[in-house]
């Protein structure tokens, strides 16, 4: 369904990034509902395990904590968190070595002739 409609917009499903979100809570869920003994909950299991194996190419394919949409973290407050913590080392990291690269007053000279 979504390469019928997804490549009709212009979108590609990447397998080897997808990843499905079972469970906001840390624990993923597939396990629980393939061992349950209620009527149906193994086939939605069954039927939860087929669409991990067919969309993603990750060995596990399930989140349980959160994941990114568009490059946005959503789902529990640790996981995001956690994102933009990371992000802002990264960010961090980066600065230091544009900042090294710079020569002295490389800036000064550059934004000096745009304020006369």
């Amino acid at each position: 369904m979504f390469c019928g409609i997804g490549k009709k917009s212009g979108a590609n499903l990447n397998s080897s990034k997808t990843r499905i979100l079972t469970s906001m809570h840390g624990k993923g869920v597939t396990d629980q509902l393939l061992c349950s003994s209620c009527i149906g909950v193994q086939s939605v299991g069954a039927s939860l395990q087929r669409a991990i194996k067919q969309y993603s190419a990750d060995t596990d394919g399930q989140r349980n904590d959160g994941l990114r949409v568009l490059g946005v973290p959503i789902c529990s407050k640790s996981f995001c968190q956690d994102f933009i913590t990371a992000q802002v080392k990264k960010m961090e990291a980066d600065s230091s070595k544009i900042l090294a690269g710079l020569e002295p007053n490389c800036s000064f000279s550059r934004l000096a002739p745009l304020t006369k």
